[in-house]
């Protein structure tokens, strides 16, 4: 799957949040053994993205300062995409 795929084209709004760095990741289904899964689809997301396309949403907890945490989409086709906020 492509970029832009899953990306909407008339991206909803959400306050405070906007993705500005998305790319293509290398990673395996298992290597995301270490993030933390979200158990729902963050409205933040589902603003920019297909919902329907989805298929788990991933955290990275580690950094001690909250802006430079990111997530990982994971898509329905298995692609795994990087967000940067």
């Amino acid at each position: 799957m492509e970029i832009k795929d899953i990306l909407r084209k008339h991206p909803g709004r959400h306050t405070g949040y906007y993705p500005y760095d998305i790319s293509h990741t290398k990673w395996t289904e298992s290597d995301l053994s270490i993030f933390r899964q979200l158990k729902t689809v963050p409205n933040k997301i589902s603003a920019y993205f297909h919902r329907e396309l989805i298929k788990g949403v991933f955290k990275s907890d580690c950094f001690a300062k909250p802006e430079d945490n990111y997530y990982l989409i994971q898509a329905t086709d298995g692609t795994i995409f990087h967000i940067g906020h």
